[in-house]
C-alpha cells in the first residue's frame, strides 16, 4: 500500500466499534499537535466517529468485513483525516463526490450522521478509487504557524 510522505499516521483496524476509542485518542493527539482549538477537535473527532460509523455499517454487511484503515496527513495548514475500506457502497456516497455536493433528505440514522460530520468540517468528500477503495477524505484547516511535520 502505497503512503504519502506527509502521512502522520496510519492505522488498520478491525470492523469494530471498540475500535473508536483508539480512533478517538489517535485524532484527539493529531489534533492538538496541528494546533487546533478545543473545539475544532472535538468536532473533527464526532465527524470522524460518524464516518467511521458509516463505513462500519458497509463493511459489516460482507460474510468476511475488510478492515477499515484511517490516515492523518498534513499538507500545508490542511489536516486531512482518509477513512478507507472495500467493503460495498451505500446509497450516500454519492452525495460527497467531488463537484456533486447537494443537499439530502435526513431520512435515516446514517443520513443524519453524515451530515452532520459534513457540517462539522471544512470540507468532507468522498471518490471510488480503480481499485475498489472506498476512501472518504475529512478536511480541517489548521492554524498554518503549526505545522506537524517541519519541512526543511
Amino acid at each position: 500500500m502505497y503512503r504519502h510522505p506527509k502521512d502522520i499516521i496510519s492505522i488498520t483496524v478491525m470492523p469494530d466499534i471498540r475500535m473508536l476509542t483508539v480512533i478517538q485518542k489517535v485524532t484527539e493527539d493529531i489534533g492538538k499537535q496541528c494546533g487546533l482549538a478545543e473545539s475544532e477537535i472535538l468536532k473533527t473527532t464526532l465527524a470522524l466517529e460518524e464516518v467511521f460509523g458509516y463505513c462500519l455499517k458497509m463493511v459489516k454487511q460482507e460474510k468476511h468485513p475488510s478492515r477499515i484503515t484511517i490516515t492523518c496527513r498534513q499538507e500545508n495548514a490542511v489536516l486531512l483525516i482518509i477513512v478507507e475500506h472495500q467493503g460495498p457502497q451505500g446509497l450516500l456516497e454519492k452525495h460527497f463526490l467531488p463537484g456533486k455536493e447537494e443537499s439530502f433528505a435526513s431520512t435515516t440514522f446514517e443520513a443524519v450522521g453524515l451530515k452532520l460530520a459534513h457540517d462539522s468540517l471544512d470540507e468532507l468528500r468522498y471518490v471510488l478509487l480503480h481499485d475498489g477503495t472506498n476512501r472518504f477524505t475529512l478536511t480541517i484547516n489548521t492554524p498554518s504557524d503549526r505545522p506537524f511535520l517541519k519541512t526543511r
